[in-house]
C-alpha cells in the first residue's frame, strides 16, 4: 500500500520584494511602514536585547488581533476552559514513552539539529538555502510517513522562497479538530550574508517535532482528533509563515482544540528548568500543561514573559485559538548564542530537548483523544 501523501501548494497572499515597504506591529499595539533596512535594524536591536522577533508583519493581515470573549474556543470541545480537564489516557502516552531508549531518542534529535544546521546554515526565508532546506524536510517526513495513507504532508507555499511544511495525521472519529504543534523553520544571524546554523533556534524545535510525529507514526497510533505538526517559514522577520496559516484556519472556520509551540528547546540554563511563556498564551492550555510535565516528563518548571509577540505561538492567540509556549529557560536566561554564527550543536543539551519530545507526546496524545 502506498502513502496517501498530498503536496498542496497554497499561496498566501503576502507579496514580499525586498524593497517595498512592510507594517509592522509592535507589541503595544503601535504600527508603522518601514523598508527592509528599517526592519532589520529593529530585529538587531531586539536580538541585542536578547528578544527573539518581537514584532508582527502585518502587511497582509491587518485586522486588529481577536479579543479574548471574541475567540473560535468551541464550548463542545473546551468546556469553559483546560483548567478542570483531566489527563485520562496514561496508559497510551507512557507506552509511547517507554518504546525506545531516551538513549535513542537523544541521537534522533541529535542527528536532525545536526543536518539542519550544518546542510542548511542559512535558513533564511527569503533564499533559495531556505527553501532547500524545506524541501528536504518534507523528504524525511515523507519517508517516516511512507505506507501509511492516513498521513498527509501539506506543502503551504508563500510569496517568498521558503514554503511551510504540515504533517497532518487524520482523526479516526472527529477529523475536523485539530491539535497542532509547531516550531519555525528558518534562522537569522543579520538579515543578509551571515551564516545562522541555528542549532537552537530552531533545528532544536523541529527536530522535536519530528521526533515526536516518529514515536506516533513507528507505534501506528491513530487518534481521533486530527493532529499537525506544522513547520513554519519566517518566524524570524514578524510571524510570516504561522500568520498566513492562522488566518486562513480562522477565516474557513477551522476548529483548533490547541496549539504548542517548540523554539528553542535545548539550551539548558543554570536553573535547568523548562519555562512556560505566560503572554500572548491561554493561562488555562498552561494549567493543563503543568499537569502534563507532573505526570510524565517529571522535570521542574517555571513561568516567564517575554513581553511581547516572540514566536508563532502569538500568530494564534492573535486569531482566537488557544496556544502555549513552552520555552528552554526563564526568559532572559535563555541561549545567549541565538542568531549569531555560534548557534552550533556544541552548546546545546539534546537532554534538556528529551523534556520537549515527552512533552509533546503527552500533548499530542491526551488531546488527540477527543475526551
Amino acid at each position: 500500500m502506498t502513502t496517501l501523501i498530498t503536496l498542496i501548494a497554497l499561496s498566501s497572499s503576502f507579496s514580499a520584494p525586498l524593497n517595498e515597504k512592510r507594517l509592522i506591529e509592535l507589541g503595544d499595539g503601535s504600527r508603522s511602514w518601514m523598508t527592509q533596512e528599517q526592519i532589520t535594524k529593529l530585529t538587531e536591536k531586539f536580538h541585542a536585547q536578547g528578544k527573539c522577533g518581537g514584532f508582527f508583519d502585518v502587511t497582509d493581515h491587518p485586522e486588529p488581533a481577536v479579543q479574548p470573549h471574541e475567540a473560535l474556543f468551541n464550548p463542545a470541545l473546551i468546556s469553559s476552559s483546560f483548567f478542570e480537564r483531566n489527563l485520562t489516557q496514561k496508559t497510551t502516552v507512557e507506552k509511547l514513552l517507554n518504546q525506545i531508549s531516551d538513549d535513542q531518542r537523544m541521537k534522533n534529535l541529535e542527528t536532525n539539529v545536526h543536518k539542519l544546521s550544518t546542510l542548511f546554515p542559512h535558513r533564511k526565508h527569503h533564499t533559495q538555502e531556505g527553501k532547500q532546506a524545506a524541501l528536504w524536510l518534507e523528504d524525511q517526513l515523507r519517508k517516516l510517513a511512507d505506507g501509511r495513507p492516513h498521513i498527509e504532508i501539506e506543502r503551504f507555499n508563500h510569496n517568498w522562497e521558503q514554503p511551510s511544511i504540515i504533517t497532518r495525521i487524520q482523526g479516526s472519529e472527529f477529523p475536523k479538530e485539530k491539535v497542532i504543534l509547531g516550531g519555525h523553520l528558518d534562522s537569522i544571524a543579520g538579515f543578509f550574508g551571515k551564516t545562522a546554523p541555528g542549532a537552537d533556534d530552531n533545528a532544536s524545535g523541529i527536530s522535536v517535532l519530528v521526533e515526536t510525529l516518529r514515536t506516533l507514526v513507528q507505534s501506528d497510533y491513530r487518534p481521533k482528533r486530527t493532529i499537525e505538526f506544522i513547520a513554519y517559514a519566517g518566524e524570524e522577520r514578524g510571524l510570516l509563515g504561522s500568520q498566513a496559516i492562522a488566518a486562513r484556519y480562522k477565516n474557513q472556520g477551522q476548529s483548533v482544540v490547541a496549539v504548542m509551540q517548540f523554539d528553542m528547546t535545548m539550551f539548558e540554563a543554570q536553573a535547568r528548568q523548562l519555562t512556560l511563556i505566560t503572554d500572548h498564551t491561554d493561562p488555562g492550555l498552561n494549567a493543563f500543561v503543568q499537569k502534563l510535565l507532573k505526570e510524565y516528563v517529571k522535570v521542574s518548571w517555571s513561568t516567564s514573559q517575554c513581553g511581547y509577540p516572540c514566536s508563532d505561538h502569538a500568530s494564534w492567540t492573535r486569531n482566537g485559538y488557544p496556544s502555549v509556549f513552552p520555552f528552554e529557560a526563564p526568559f532572559g536566561k535563555h541561549n545567549p548564542n541565538i542568531h549569531t554564527t555560534k548557534d552550533t550543536l556544541s552548546k546545546i543539551s539534546l537532554a534538556h530537548g528529551l523534556h520537549f519530545t515527552k512533552l509533546g507526546i503527552a500533548f499530542a496524545v491526551e488531546l488527540g483523544s477527543g475526551q
